[in-house]
């Protein structure tokens, strides 16, 4: 609880999809919570999650 987990998408797939918040907090359960939205172009992006030593990635499809 209380760790802070970074979300991060590369400058070349920002015009598909955006993040917010770009940091959060993690709650008593160990979950931060993120939205990933789509922009008004289609492609493929990958967010990574990042918290001291531990890190996930999560594949995104933006189709119209």
């Amino acid at each position: 609880m209380g760790d802070t987990v970074k979300a991060r998408i590369d400058s070349s797939v920002k015009k598909y999809i955006k993040v917010s918040p770009k940091k959060a907090k993690t709650d008593a359960n160990g979950q931060a919570v993120f939205t990933i939205s789509a922009k008004k172009k289609k492609g493929s992006a990958v967010v990574k999650f990042k918290d001291g030593d531990l890190s996930a990635k999560v594949s995104v499809t933006v189709v119209k």
